[in-house]
């Protein structure tokens, strides 16, 4: 697992989070599932990085979470079109992208 990314019973109910806070990978899904991009969400909390939230995506990936927030095309749009280069290599590096209505 990423160091970046922890999962303490006493954090959160045990909920993976972004290590040393009580950001949820799962808020960080939703936030970007809403439109923000991570430079947005960087900027929103500066206590995070966006090696921060790149681990939080990739967490999410490998342990097939979803955000439960409903979206747009174009959100799903923008999503893709800020984070292409690590999509790609996600995909490349044997990732499934899943989409599911």
């Amino acid at each position: 697992m990423n160091p970046r990314i922890t999962s303490d019973p006493n954090v959160c109910g045990g909920k993976p989070c972004i290590a040393g806070t009580r950001f949820r990978v799962i808020d960080a899904l939703e936030y970007m599932a809403g439109g923000d991009s991570i430079e947005t969400l960087v900027a929103e909390f500066s206590f995070l990085t966006r090696e921060d939230f790149e681990a939080a995506v990739a967490y999410a990936a490998e342990h097939n979470m979803k955000a439960e927030y409903p979206c747009s095309v174009a959100a799903i749009t923008a999503l893709v079109t800020n984070n292409l280069s690590k999509i790609e290599a996600e995909i490349a590096n044997g990732a499934r992208l899943v989409i599911v209505d």
